[in-house]
């Protein structure tokens, strides 16, 4: 319930009795019970950690589990999230709290999203290596070519699997003579 300018003073506040920023953890939240997910403003976490190079968290009032896992991916460090033994009970908090058992599958989520976001750097995955021919498309002979005979969108196709000449090629392929003759289904071996 704090604008921008009520969270620079409190930094301000801190900063002037020598906490340092390292300590200072800024939640957003949301402090309605239930917080409607139109007013949970997810995106703030990333406006908060930029501006006030804080460590940022996100107090979750909002029913279910996904707020708190998109925040992790938004760069959250922390999520409070408030638990209940019957969500019926007195009090504004239990109708927004999670059941007990539902904590510990929240808690298994965040963990995979934790690993899942990985360091950002992009490159070919030790799990994917074994798919990239199968997943990729190689340039074949959509039906049969005779020697000679010029390459065109009518006799080649795009398929699986990638063993063969890049799909990448194909517009360079296009228009050559077949250097042999092709029978339907076959790799086409043509230099480029």
């Amino acid at each position: 319930m704090s604008n921008i300018v009520e969270i620079s003073e409190a930094i301000s506040f801190l900063k002037k009795r020598h906490i340092s920023k390292n300590k200072i953890i800024l939640m957003q939240c949301t402090s309605s019970y239930p917080a409607p997910y139109t007013y949970t403003n997810l995106k703030a976490i990333e406006f908060l950690k930029k501006k006030f190079k804080t460590r940022v968290g996100f107090s979750d009032h909002t029913l279910g589990t996904e707020c708190a896992i998109a925040a992790i991916g938004l760069g959250a460090e922390y999520i409070e999230k408030h638990v209940t033994f019957n969500n019926a009970s007195k009090g504004p908090d239990h109708k927004a709290s999670l059941k007990i058992n539902k904590f510990e599958v929240l808690v298994k989520q965040i963990r995979n999203i934790e690993l899942a976001m990985g360091n950002g750097l992009k490159k070919i995955e030790k799990s994917e290596k074994q798919n990239r021919v199968i997943a990729r498309n190689s340039i074949i002979a959509k039906k049969n070519i005779e020697k000679n005979e010029k390459f065109s969108i009518h006799n080649l196709i795009v398929k699986r699997p990638g063993n063969g000449m890049p799909s990448k090629y194909l517009f360079k392929v296009l228009g050559k003579k077949s250097n042999k003759k092709y029978l339907a289904d076959q790799l086409i071996k043509i230099k480029v």
